[in-house]
């Protein structure tokens, strides 16, 4: 019994280390677009997001859109990291490099919650091209 109660806790512990430097970076990237968001900073959260993101959304209606949304859920009580995962391809977009980051993020009304920042690499850089709450 307690051999096992050690595996499944070395396991646990060895867990963040599998992650490799493209999903910490991928997962900074996000946290760091996320920081704008909550800081209510959405004109750079626009400006530092992928041309994809710009190609789908004016600005204009993005401000409005996260404006509504954010008051919705109110603002993030907490945010824990839980997975990034790297792709090629994703459905109805060009082959390319993608990393979907997923958040537990606990917020004001809405509790609970999964937020996923859907990122693509540009001139060498991971930029925001979605995002979404569960």
């Amino acid at each position: 019994m307690m051999w096992r109660i050690l595996a499944v806790l070395a396991f646990l512990w060895a867990v963040p280390a599998l992650a490799g430097p493209a999903e910490d970076e991928a997962a900074a990237s996000a946290k760091a677009w996320l920081a704008l968001i909550d800081a209510k900073n959405y004109p750079q959260a626009y400006k530092s997001a992928a041309e994809i993101f710009h190609q789908g959304i004016s600005e204009a209606r993005w401000e409005k859109m996260v404006e509504s949304g954010r008051g919705e859920v109110g603002a993030p009580k907490s945010r824990e990291f839980q997975a990034a995962e790297l792709t090629k391809t994703l459905p109805g977009m060009p082959d390319g490099d993608y990393a979907n980051v997923a958040f537990q993020t606990e917020f004001e009304t809405k509790g609970p919650s999964t937020e996923i920042v859907t990122l693509v690499r540009e001139n060498g850089k991971w930029k925001v091209g979605g995002y979404h709450i569960n």
